[in-house]
């Protein structure tokens, strides 16, 4: 089981990084030591009309990222940081623009992806399966949530 612990936007030019750290637990909510990771994430679906030049409006565009347990976050809390993030950087032909994190967050969603978690190979989508999450980059923020709730 996979365990959403903190969320934290930073600002990068005109854009985000919405950081998650995740733990792995056990049944009885004790947090394991670091193992390996891997997500897989493979069908970007456009939310804004007319979306142009963000990195993931490219057809059969994946990310795809591994965690180590050497990767895994220094603090001794055996968490590792996942980022949602956007920046347009004031270049043109990105429609529409990043905007730093606004109190309240913006509500206009660009993009988002199905987000799989395994553990216990470096391969994407292989190993055991233990978490289905589903990410949302919105023009000011990003979004993890978990059958229709925020990520825990």
């Amino acid at each position: 089981m996979l365990d959403s612990q903190t969320l934290v936007d930073t600002f990068c030019a005109t854009g985000y990084d919405t950081s998650y750290q995740y733990a792995i637990v056990d049944l009885w909510g004790n947090v394991l030591s670091p193992i390996t990771v891997n997500e897989q994430n493979n069908q970007f679906n456009d939310d804004f009309v007319g979306i142009a030049g963000w990195h993931y409006d490219t057809p059969n565009f994946t990310v795809n990222d591994v965690w180590q347990p050497a990767d895994w976050d220094p603090d001794g809390a055996n968490t590792f940081t996942d980022v949602i993030g956007a920046a347009s950087c004031g270049l043109p032909g990105w429609n529409p623009q990043t905007t730093f994190p606004r109190s309240p967050l913006l509500n206009i969603a660009v993009q988002d992806t199905p987000q799989l978690f395994f553990v216990g190979s470096t391969s994407t989508g292989s190993g055991v399966f233990i978490r289905a999450d589903h990410q949302t980059w919105y023009t000011d923020h990003g979004a993890c949530t978990q059958g229709g709730n925020p990520c825990q």
